[in-house]
């Protein structure tokens, strides 16, 4: 019973975090979002273009993979159709690395100084890191 309560509230997260996150920035121009304190966007709208094109990847490969990312661990999901589960741990995979790489790049930029860039960069390395050591695994 907890295994269950604990893996749909894993799910549930994902799911909410890769819908609510996300929308803003896909909803509304960044200087708009900046002018009303919007998450990070005070942060980028100033920043050359090639940055902002890093942010917006970033939050649309993080949002697919977090999306995603839960079909995997559905075992009856898994067990019928092989085929749907490995396309999406392949999507999953993918999203991750694109995901990780573009939040590496981001790093410096960050409002928090050298702890939020040491902070963020590992993160992003450990989550590009967990994508191969998926791939491998399989």
């Amino acid at each position: 019973m907890r295994r269950t309560v604990g893996l749909w509230w894993v799910v549930l997260t994902a799911v909410g975090i890769a819908v609510y996150a996300p929308l803003p920035y896909l909803t509304d121009t960044l200087r708009n979002l900046a002018r009303n304190d919007v998450g990070i966007a005070a942060n980028y709208v100033d920043q050359p273009g090639w940055a902002q094109a890093v942010l917006y990847v970033h939050i649309c490969f993080g949002g697919l993979a977090l999306l995603v990312s839960p079909t995997q661990f559905v075992v009856p999901l898994r067990a019928r159709f092989p085929g749907f589960h490995r396309l999406c741990g392949r999507a999953v995979i993918v999203a991750m690395i694109v995901a990780g790489v573009a939040g590496l790049v981001m790093a410096p930029a960050n409002m928090a100084g050298p702890v939020g860039t040491a902070g963020f960069g590992t993160l992003a390395v450990l989550w590009t890191a967990f994508a191969v050591a998926a791939y491998r695994a399989i």
